[in-house]
């Protein structure tokens, strides 16, 4: 592999079973494919000045994770958290990280989430999975970039 390039399958998602100030990451293991969705809305700052060219600053920013779990029941109880978080509305504390939370120098996003989707498949000839999107949702704490020291 050349140097410096990270494959997804060294990527992390971490669920927080602590509090806060003194978190107890959990690996949610039983993850297929993970994207996490990050924009922002923006303002039209255009000006005459601009000499034609429309010009825009970001505003509010919006984040999002959508990730496929597989269907496992465990003693880590992750799938059942993610299905709680949709049905009762409770927040999740996530931590999505490049790389594997004892790597120094590995970054990532650390927010707490709501699940907003979640979509049972129950295919006849694989397994059965759950298509989940969460989103960022109020907290005491603002999303944060995360950077493993």
């Amino acid at each position: 592999m050349p140097p410096n390039v990270r494959r997804g399958i060294d990527a992390a998602l971490y669920r927080n079973l602590g509090t806060y100030e003194a978190p107890n990451w959990s690996e949610v293991g039983n993850l297929r494919d993970v994207t996490r969705n990050q924009e922002k809305d923006e303002a039209d700052a255009t000006t005459r000045a601009n000499n034609g060219w429309y010009a825009a600053v970001g505003t509010l920013k919006k984040g999002s994770i959508d990730a496929q779990l597989v269907v496992k029941r465990s003693a880590d109880n992750h799938f059942e958290a993610f299905q709680d978080s949709f049905w009762d509305s409770t927040p999740l504390e996530i931590l999505m990280l490049e790389g594997p939370i004892d790597e120094v120098g590995v970054t990532g996003l650390r927010a707490t989430f709501e699940v907003m989707s979640f979509t049972e498949n129950q295919p006849m000839g694989d397994i059965q999975t759950a298509d989940v999107t969460l989103q960022i949702a109020p907290s005491d704490h603002a999303p944060e970039k995360y950077e493993v020291v």
